[in-house]
């Protein structure tokens, strides 16, 4: 383990927001995501909104901690998947980013990964919201 990832307790956990391929496909970006998540699950909460180009899971929640905790040995790990067709739109965001109140906490991040396109107006919808 990365020792500037060390051991944190889940309240000062920093939650990351990976859009990437769903981590749980066997795609070369979902793979490479998945081991930033298992790497780093100690250290961060993480929530992957996972794209797929038609998923069969669109719009559905699944929650990946207990299996996280079982492949990393740490118990409280968070991990969570919104899948979705492509990399997401403006309302999958939007509401995402209102659900888990990013606007409020400011702690929270977010890491675009392996992503080839995103409408103009999904950029522009996060540029309001965190600049608000």
């Amino acid at each position: 383990m990365n020792k500037s990832f060390a051991y944190l307790p889940p309240e000062k956990r920093k939650k990351i927001v990976l859009i990437t391929d769903d981590i749980r496909t066997h795609s070369g970006v979902g793979t490479v995501g998945r081991e930033i998540i298992m790497n780093t699950s100690q250290h961060f909460n993480w929530v992957n909104i996972g794209g797929a180009v038609k998923h069969p899971d669109k719009g559905k929640r699944f929650d990946l901690s207990e299996d996280t905790n079982k492949r990393t040995g740490i118990t409280d790990a968070s991990v969570i998947v919104y899948p979705c067709d492509g990399y997401g739109d403006a309302n999958l965001l939007g509401y995402f980013l209102l659900k888990t109140k990013f606007v409020e906490k400011f702690q929270s991040s977010i890491l675009i990964f392996g992503m080839i396109t995103l409408h103009l107006y999904t950029i522009k919808l996060i540029m309001k919201v965190v600049i608000c």
